[in-house]
């Protein structure tokens, strides 16, 4: 058996009644000539067809909008960061739970932030490409797994907004913290960590030096461990019987 995470080998471990000893940690990959940085111009010229403005500091999540995600904690983070980054936008694309969204949005509302933020629902590949490669910072602070047991497994989002050269901030919780080295490709916070989520915020948008060498450590580092050619030699050595490490 293949776990893409540590979070995952250990689930695996602890629902099979006959303990596994053939587990094999394989992460996800992904594609580093799809998903890859571009030039200030080409970021310009994409900021203006989403009318966004070029000062603007952009937050994104890409994931389902569902509790789980976190949505919320960033959203209850904007107002002590509009304070210290008052032309943040957060931009949260991602297919909707509309009683979610609704409750979403009354909380922006009570805390004053909600021309802050945009909702742009289900996105294409392209559109998708296109946020990654002008977000400033890419954030997915997922809570821990729920009753019915959804989880973050991995967190590929996390390595697509690396490889496009963006650093990310992820929860310290499931699969994440294998998908996001922590000060090195982004920052992990506690999940559901309101304080500890405005503190990596600000470090991180307020900092353009420290944004732009994180993002050049996390390409770095999906170039080196998680493209598809280094998940199929994982696996290709597995068939031939090889020791894989990671």
């Amino acid at each position: 058996m293949i776990a893409v995470s540590n979070f995952t080998n250990s689930q695996i471990h602890r629902l099979c009644q006959s303990k596994p000893t053939n587990t094999h940690l394989i992460p996800n990959g992904t594609d580093i000539e799809y998903f890859k940085p571009i030039d200030k111009n080409q970021e310009g010229n994409l900021r203006e067809k989403y009318n966004i403005k070029k000062t603007s500091l952009i937050l994104l999540t890409l994931a389902r909008v569902i509790p789980r995600k976190g949505h919320d904690v960033v959203i209850k983070a904007l107002p002590q960061i509009v304070k210290v980054i008052p032309n943040i936008i957060y931009l949260i694309a991602g297919p909707e739970n509309l009683k979610w969204k609704i409750e979403l949005t009354k909380i922006a509302s009570e805390l004053r932030v909600e021309n802050h933020i945009r909702f742009l629902g289900y996105v294409t590949d392209q559109e998708k490409l296109d946020l990654y490669q002008i977000c400033d910072t890419y954030i997915m602070v997922s809570k821990n797994a729920d009753l019915d047991g959804d989880s973050e497994g991995f967190g590929i989002t996390f390595l697509e907004a690396n490889a496009c050269g963006k650093p990310v901030i992820g929860s310290n919780t499931d699969g994440i913290p294998d998908a996001v080295e922590n000060s090195v490709s982004g920052l992990l916070v506690e999940p559901n960590n309101v304080d500890q989520t405005v503190e990596a915020i600000i470090k991180l948008l307020s900092n353009h030096k420290l944004r732009t060498k994180m993002g050049e450590l996390a390409r770095k580092r999906v170039e080196n461990h998680f493209t598809w050619d280094h998940v199929v030699t994982g696996i290709r050595d597995l068939i031939d019987n090889r020791a894989f490490i990671l």
